[in-house]
């Protein structure tokens, strides 16, 4: 007896991720677009957008963005991974 429809597409993928396939690929996903959106909406405490319509969502995810990017390239350069050129003040 099924408890929801999904049951049988659930097993599915739960057969591809035992399989030493599924798990290569499933590990791959770290390395993908997913934490970043994580990241985005959780530290940002940004679970919906602010403003409407598609021009200005899409200003304010690209702002997001570069904001997560910003304060990633400021984490890498305290730790001394990121040297800055010659000339520009850090």
């Amino acid at each position: 007896m099924s408890r929801d429809g999904r049951e049988p597409l659930l097993e599915a993928m739960r057969d591809k991720l035992r399989s030493e396939e599924g798990r290569q690929i499933y590990k791959k996903r770290t390395y993908t677009v997913e934490p970043v959106l994580g990241q985005l909406k959780l530290d940002g405490k940004k679970l919906s957008m602010d403003l409407r319509g598609l021009v200005k969502v899409r200003g304010e995810f690209l702002l997001m963005c570069l904001v997560h990017n910003v304060k990633k390239i400021e984490k890498k350069g305290f730790q001394g991974t990121i040297t800055l050129p010659e000339g520009i003040a850090s």
